[in-house]
């Protein structure tokens, strides 16, 4: 097992006004460690050469992977909360994608690739599907790669949230896994889900290199995870950095992962 470990979920304990809840701060220990291998390389990987070569990496157990934020939907725009809920790009995300999707490909070689996944909201199939008509991967829509369902706090004005319940923003902004949405999806179950998605898609790897188009939370969640982080880093992926980011990961890294977040449930 990596020597990373996912934060072990508890039950919630409390409730702040609003529908807050708030779970119990992992011991420093659950967030300690670093993942080892797989290093983010600079810019998108250059695919191996046809022939014999194209498959020494899946062979080996390696894929290229990469990560690919969604574009803006108009709540993004505004400053809306927007988890699970079913927006198409905005006229900003839709204009700034095409540069997106050709720094891709040009820092790829213009070489193809596998496969593009994405959750089925629509502006990550947009994304999706501009992706794929530059590299040719063929596009995979997957359930488990959805946005978090952020319950009641779906489409609200963060400055709102900020202004009414200052305390529990503020220890979400720290570490979102202490907090779960009222009515939403808890932090672990969202973990789980995407999670196993991504274990199915690495798995299935074996050529060329993949792209996963996630919404920013998730995204920025992926990030910290191959970034050998916990949760607590998640606005630090989110909102630091590129909207695209390359690795060379093993096949079951994302399993192993899976796996020791379910031992942490179980404890």
């Amino acid at each position: 097992m990596f020597g990373f470990s996912l934060n072990r979920r508890l039950s919630a304990v409390a409730r702040e006004g609003g529908g807050w809840y708030r779970l119990p701060r992992p011991d420093a220990a659950d967030r300690g460690g670093v993942v080892p291998g797989a290093e983010a390389s600079a810019g998108v990987p250059r695919p191996p050469s046809a022939g014999r070569g194209e498959h020494s990496m899946g062979r080996s157990g390696q894929i290229a992977l990469v990560l690919f934020r969604a574009g803006r939907t108009d709540w993004e725009d505004a400053g809306r909360l927007q988890g699970r809920t079913d927006l198409p790009l905005s006229d900003q995300g839709a204009s700034e994608l095409p540069a997106r999707v050709s720094e891709l490909a040009e820092r790829n070689g213009e070489a193809s690739l596998q496969y593009v996944y994405c959750g089925p909201d629509e502006a990550s199939r947009q994304t999706a599907q501009a992706i794929s008509r530059r590299t040719g991967g063929k596009v995979k829509v997957l359930d488990g790669l959805a946005g978090m369902n952020l319950g009641l706090w779906e489409g609200l004005l963060t400055a709102d949230l900020e202004d009414r319940y200052p305390t529990a923003y503020g220890q979400w902004r720290e570490d979102p896994s202490s907090i779960n949405p009222p009515e939403g999806e808890t932090f672990s179950e969202a973990e789980e889900r995407l999670l196993e998605s991504l274990a199915k898609a690495t798995e299935k790897a074996w050529r060329r290199g993949v792209a996963v188009v996630l919404r920013p939370m998730e995204f920025g969640l992926v990030r910290a995870w191959l970034a050998g982080q916990g949760p607590r880093a998640l606005w630090t992926m989110v909102e630091d950095g590129p909207g695209v980011e390359a690795h060379t990961v093993s096949k079951g890294r994302f399993r192993e992962l899976l796996e020791d977040l379910r031992q942490q449930l179980k404890a």
